[in-house]
């Protein structure tokens, strides 16, 4: 068992969060008892031997273009965006090969590899039925051959979901648990990374990477929505309630300055660590 302070990898032990985090039982080197596959195909697997760390910018997918890397800084994909359609971004490995895609539809968010829809998130909203839930749930559901294609709705194939969200999404510490388990037992953990201010992505070994991260993406960017709405309600509640003529006279708040991205590495730049059955830290023995 290895605690989030530390996680064991083929680079060995190193510091990912700090000593003061709270330990989860998510295993460093031993697989998954039931492995995590979505994102894969015959030449690709996001499925690590070994647990392992990413470290997410903040608010990342407001952003055009994004690399996903974990915490040696080794790339695995990026996330890019055709012309300025932030709801849906391409996933494209490290090679400079287009692998799928992310698509952000109503209130879903669905990820496709080639044309085949594999996995979809969902926000469940407390209702009064559910006194107990407080917060939004989110859930994961996994799609299974024949997939569903980019055209099908957005529930359709949505039967058992396979991972559920627990703990405080909105603090940015929470865990993906697996439905499967009759414990719950967790695959995956997200916490804040006080000293960067960067979002630490844990992932147990066997267990979809490229699934999670993206899942960790999506929940932020559904969070910092409803933060957004709220307060532009109460922005928009203090301006009715003034008797001040200038402040009735409402004006959309200007737009932020677009982020400057560092130019993502070409392919030529970039070491071919994409082999079948393999991922970037667990290369193929030659």
């Amino acid at each position: 068992i290895c605690g989030m302070g530390q996680v064991e990898s083929c680079c060995g032990t190193r510091e990912v969060f700090g000593s003061s985090v709270t330990s989860i039982p998510i295993s460093s080197s031993r697989p998954c008892p039931c492995p995590v596959a979505a994102l894969g195909n015959e030449y690709v697997t996001f499925q690590p031997d070994n647990s392992e760390t990413f470290l997410l910018a903040p608010d990342a997918w407001r952003n055009r273009s994004f690399e996903i890397r974990d915490s040696t800084k080794k790339p695995w994909f990026r996330l890019e965006a055709k012309d300025d359609q932030l709801s849906r971004k391409r996933l494209v490995l490290n090679t400079g090969i287009q692998h799928g895609c992310v698509e952000q539809k109503g209130s879903m968010w669905h990820m496709y590899v080639e044309k085949e829809r594999r996995a979809t998130i969902t926000k469940e909203m407390p209702t009064k039925a559910k006194k107990a839930q407080k917060t939004p749930k989110y859930l994961i559901y996994l799609h299974h051959s024949p997939y569903p294609e980019q055209s099908a709705g957005n529930e359709y194939g949505l039967l058992e979901p396979a991972l559920a969200v627990s703990g405080d999404t909105a603090g940015y510490n929470y865990c993906f648990e697996d439905c499967s388990s009759v414990e719950g037992r967790p695959v995956a953990r997200v916490e804040r990374v006080q000293s960067t201010n960067e979002i630490g992505v844990q992932v147990a070994a066997k267990v979809d990477a490229a699934l999670i991260v993206i899942a960790a993406i999506a929940i932020e960017a559904y969070e910092l929505e409803d933060r957004d709405d709220s307060s532009e309600v109460e922005s928009l509640s203090s301006i009715v309630g003034s008797t001040k003529p200038e402040d009735r006279d409402w004006k959309s708040p200007p737009k932020p300055p677009p982020t400057v991205q560092s130019k993502s590495p070409t392919p030529s730049k970039v070491p071919p660590l994409w082999r079948k059955g393999t991922t970037p830290r667990n290369p193929a023995v030659s």
